[in-house]
Formats: structure tokens, C-alpha cells, sequence
């Protein structure tokens, strides 16, 4: 039995030995390795996005991310058991989405959101590449660019650029912090009105802290700088439990819009009317 024991030790530890040495150098100043000691953090899901904001640390090379969001329509406070808290109301804004790392600085990624109050569904293609790490540098910082393609049932299709400029920071062993710039040339808001600019920028950010192993906190805030932008920013918090390659977040926001046209122009809801969703991502090797 003691036997046993001891030659399972000494192949985990192998196994461990073998597993750090093949992690690429780059890893190390990501959030998903916030210190040597945390080794928690070297096998569970490489944290890509906070809760509606990606952040600058692309999906493992060789691997795919799958990405499930759900938001209510029905704010928490309207008849919250009769809703369920707003699960039992309808126009449920639904995203479906699929990331692949290419290479460590570089994933591609396609992302489909189904149209509530809006007569279109929208399709999202982008790319995000990594120009460098925090060390020795101040920060981490990614480019994100890609086109948003909105398919109409009820008029023409149309198509829309957009750009995203990413930067992060662990600033303690369990703080992280990340900031975006965001444009879209063609940004979309239940509220948007034809004779409204087409074109919107804005700022986002987010704080993340880990509370334990499998526990993280986050909170972002995200406002139009310039062209259309709805009268409230939009703010989110989550609590997002962590485990080997996979996340589940629990949200709060006063948005149902998740892509890149309709982060960027604040929210048509105030704080009073929050709605509760959820975000999963599942990582395959």
C-alpha cells in the first residue's frame, strides 16, 4: 500500500514538473498565474474575458473556448418570485460563442447573439492578438478588431466594423484590473433611432479579485465617450466560480447586450432596472 502511495506521488509530481516546464514564459505574467506559489491557478480555465469586457490574455494555443450567455428581460424587482427573478420572462437575450487560440498572442473568435426587441440577429468575427505582456512592462496590452454582420428578417442586411484596445494589470497576488477602448461604426440599442449617429466610442472597465482557489469577484463599468450612446453607462458585477477549464458566472447588469455594437452605447435601463443572467465557458484541448 505504502509502495503504492509513494509511486503515485512520484508520477503526479512528474506529471506537475512537466506541466510547468511546457507552460509558455509568456503565462506567467497573465492573471491566470498571479503568483509561483498560487498553483491553482496553472490548471484551471485561462480567464479571458471578465464579465462582458475580454481582456488582453487570448485562449490557450490548440484549444477552443465555448461561450454561453443568457440575460433576463424582466428586471429582478418586477414580481421577482413570480418571475424567478426574471428567468420566467420572455426576450431572453441568448449568445452563443466559439474562440480558438492559434497561437499564444492570437485567437479568432465568432460570436452569435438572437435579436429580443431588435428585428435582427447578430454575428460576430473578430481577431485578438496580444502585442506584448505586463514584464517588464507596465502592462498588458491586445489589439481586438473584427465585423459584425446583423441579419434582418424584416429589412436589409447590414455590416459594421469595430476595434478594441485591451490593457491589464495584476497589481496583488489576487487583484486584477483591466481597461478597453471600444468602437463600433455601426452600433445598435433598443433606443437607437435611425436619425441617430451610426458610429459610437467608449471606455470600459473592470476589477477582478479572487477570493479563493475557485471564487472570483468582478465588477465593470462601461460609457460612451462620443457619437450615440443611451442615457445610463452600463455596469455589470458577477460572481464567477472557477474550475479545471471551465467558468460559471452569475451576473447582474442593466444591459442585455453583450457583443461589441451594443456594449458601446451605454444602456436604455437604469440601476433600478437590473436584470439577473448567466455566463458559462467551457475550454476543450
Amino acid at each position: 500500500m505504502i509502495r503504492s502511495l509513494a509511486l503515485l506521488l512520484l508520477f503526479v509530481g512528474k506529471i506537475s514538473v512537466a506541466d510547468e516546464a511546457s507552460a509558455p514564459a509568456s503565462e506567467s505574467a497573465s492573471f491566470e498565474r498571479l503568483s509561483p506559489d498560487e498553483s491553482w491557478a496553472m490548471d484551471h480555465a485561462r480567464l479571458d474575458r471578465g464579465i462582458h469586457l475580454l481582456t488582453p490574455t487570448p485562449v490557450r494555443p490548440h484549444s477552443s473556448l465555448v461561450i454561453i450567455d443568457h440575460r433576463n428581460s424582466i428586471p429582478v424587482k418586477e414580481d421577482p418570485l413570480d418571475n424567478l427573478f426574471g428567468f420566467d420572462g420572455g426576450n431572453l437575450k441568448i449568445g452563443l460563442g466559439l474562440r480558438v487560440g492559434l497561437r499564444d498572442d492570437l485567437d479568432v473568435g465568432v460570436y452569435r447573439q438572437n435579436g429580443t426587441t431588435e428585428t435582427f440577429d447578430t454575428y460576430e468575427f473578430d481577431a485578438r492578438w496580444r502585442l506584448f505582456g505586463e514584464e517588464p512592462r507596465p502592462a498588458t496590452v491586445a489589439l481586438r478588431a473584427g465585423a459584425s454582420l446583423f441579419i434582418d428578417t424584416k429589412a436589409q442586411d447590414a455590416v459594421g466594423g469595430f476595434c478594441q484596445l485591451l490593457l491589464s494589470r495584476s497589481l496583488f497576488p489576487r487583484l486584477f484590473v483591466s481597461s478597453a477602448l471600444l468602437f463600433h461604426s455601426d452600433s445598435t440599442n433598443p433606443g437607437k433611432l435611425s436619425s441617430d449617429p451610426n458610429d459610437s466610442f467608449g471606455f470600459g472597465g473592470l476589477a477582478s479579485f479572487r477570493m479563493s482557489d475557485t471564487i472570483i469577484t468582478n465588477i465593470e463599468i462601461v460609457s460612451t465617450l462620443g457619437g450615440y450612446g443611451a442615457d445610463h453607462p452600463i455596469y455589470a458585477a458577477s460572481l464567477k466560480f472557477v474550475t479545471h477549464r471551465h467558468t460559471f458566472s452569475l451576473v447582474l447588469t442593466n444591459t442585455q447586450h453583450i457583443g461589441a455594437d451594443g456594449l458601446v452605447t451605454n444602456s436604455t435601463r437604469a440601476v433600478a432596472d437590473t436584470i439577473v443572467g448567466f455566463s458559462i465557458t467551457r475550454e476543450i484541448d
